[in-house]
């Protein structure tokens, strides 16, 4: 999700039906823009990744990885 969590901006995720979130990046960071995919990785359990409109991408583990 990008938008705010307790007024922080940035790429959240939560993986217990949003109870809690953890931040993967701070939004908008001056290159940030539009989230333009998300998938999971199939080889690493708890994996996400997080492309951008022309502008990189970041990922996150549910271990904090």
């Amino acid at each position: 999700m990008a938008d705010r969590v307790d007024d922080i901006p940035g790429i959240w995720r939560s993986t217990d039906e949003g109870e809690t979130w953890q931040l993967l990046a701070q939004h908008p960071a001056g290159y940030y823009t539009t989230v333009q995919v998300v998938t999971g990785d199939m080889n690493i359990l708890g994996r996400v990744y997080v492309g951008f409109n022309g502008h990189s991408f970041v990922y996150g583990d549910v271990d904090g990885r």
